[in-house]
């Protein structure tokens, strides 16, 4: 079975792929810049490697020069919301072999793998000889789901559909983004602060792809006016918008946490850890 890289330090994205490959047998290794990636690289074979071009640390154009240079062999394939015409021509002299358009859509995940692993290593995960099994899981997860979310700001049926249908990846994807809010949340903020812009713009890249991804164009359209702000070196336009986008930000995650019942299930979790042990009652 093939050997897969995926380096993106968007957290959300790579545990979408991950999901999926996973699922179809492969071996995924992860990578959350260039850097951990050359590091990966020279410790493992690697058939195929899916790299995000925008990372911070070492971009990923740099990052496959470099793997270029170690001779490796294998397939690149660039994540890229700028996939625009001439941009695949780019790439390809740059030493890549294809390009995926983010927001990601694992059609396009599996048309990468059709076109260029060998053929006696494909296996998609609806080939994997459990496809009824994983169907009826996601029908009983999907009943047993809250009423879906179709918020101006917020939709589930368009987050579903970025994970092929599937519930489960779904909704492990979104807790993920919504813990992660804090954290990010209080990046943007102190890179705004700072005036931290080359940063900025790479924290705001990610989050465009991400919010759609989980199902709010809103917030994504929004992060990616204040990237090409960053860009175009408008940083006037930042400053006018960072707080809607900080406050958007918010919104959605809350959105979120009321799809997941997640305030429910940290007060339970919260609740279990409180409750004394068997050795606690007995004394």
């Amino acid at each position: 079975m093939a050997k897969i890289l995926i380096a993106e330090d968007n957290v959300s994205l790579r545990q979408l792929m991950k999901i999926h490959l996973k699922r179809a047998g492969y071996t995924v290794y992860e990578a959350a810049d260039g850097s951990d990636a050359l590091e990966v690289m020279d410790h493992n074979h690697v058939d195929l490697i899916i790299a995000d071009i925008m990372m911070p640390v070492m971009d990923g154009i740099e990052t496959m020069k470099r793997i270029r240079e170690l001779g490796v062999s294998g397939k690149i394939i660039a994540l890229t919301a700028n996939a625009v015409n001439g941009v695949r021509d780019m790439y390809i002299e740059a030493g890549l072999n294809d390009f995926i358009a983010k927001p990601i859509e694992l059609a396009s995940l599996d048309r990468v793998l059709k076109t260029w692993l060998p053929k006696e290593y494909i296996k998609l995960p609806a080939d994997n000889g459990n496809s009824s099994n994983q169907k009826r899981r996601r029908t009983d997860t999907e009943a047993a789901q809250p009423v879906r979310s179709e918020d101006e700001f917020f939709s589930t049926d368009t987050g579903i559909s970025y994970t092929g249908g599937d519930i489960d990846a779904y909704n492990e994807i979104l807790e993920m983004y919504v813990r992660k809010t804090p954290e990010k949340h209080n990046c943007i903020k102190q890179l705004f602060e700072e005036k931290n812009w080359k940063n900025y713009i790479i924290e705001v890249h990610a989050l465009k792809s991400t919010s759609l991804t989980i199902g709010s164009k809103a917030l994504s359209n929004l992060a990616k006016e204040l990237e090409l702000a960053g860009k175009a070196g408008n940083y006037s336009l930042i400053e006018e918008k960072n707080g809607t986008l900080l406050e958007m930000y918010l919104k959605v995650a809350q959105l979120g946490r009321e799809y997941l019942k997640l305030d429910e299930k940290d007060a339970a979790a919260a609740e279990a850890d409180s409750a004394p042990t068997e050795e606690m009652t007995a004394e």
